[in-house]
């Protein structure tokens, strides 16, 4: 698990709309593909992602609200975008070969509303 100073520091340092996607997708991305057939058999959450990056910490909450507000343009398409997500994932053959049965793609459709759903909340409430 990754130290508050060093979440902070990888905040404050994304800066082009890849560093910042691959930010946001970090957790569902580096999911090996044991663990993401787990995830999709298990129907899990995927916002443990929000733990592993201590999003609830104070001073993270601080940052990262204005963080995602200020990039919600580039944030809100990985998650409105069906493609968007799924290609991010879907690099490693064993994991796209997850993700193109039909529960693959019905659990990545809820990742996609559980995490918009998230991070639109943690921002702006």
């Amino acid at each position: 698990m990754p130290t508050i100073q060093e979440i902070l520091f990888e905040i404050r340092h994304l800066n082009d709309e890849n560093s910042i996607q691959r930010w946001i997708t970090n957790g569902l991305t580096s999911l090996t593909p044991d663990l993401l057939e787990k995830a999709i058999m298990e129907w899990q959450d995927p916002l443990l992602v929000v733990e592993y990056l201590n999003l609830d910490n104070t001073l993270i909450k601080i940052i990262a609200k204005i963080f995602i507000k200020n990039n919600w343009d580039r944030i809100e398409p990985i998650f409105t975008d069906k493609w968007l997500l799924y290609n991010h994932i879907s690099k490693d053959l064993q994991k796209k070969q997850l993700l193109d049965t039909p529960k693959g793609r019905e659990w990545l459709s809820y990742v996609r509303r559980r995490c918009y759903s998230y991070f639109y909340k943690y921002a702006w409430e």
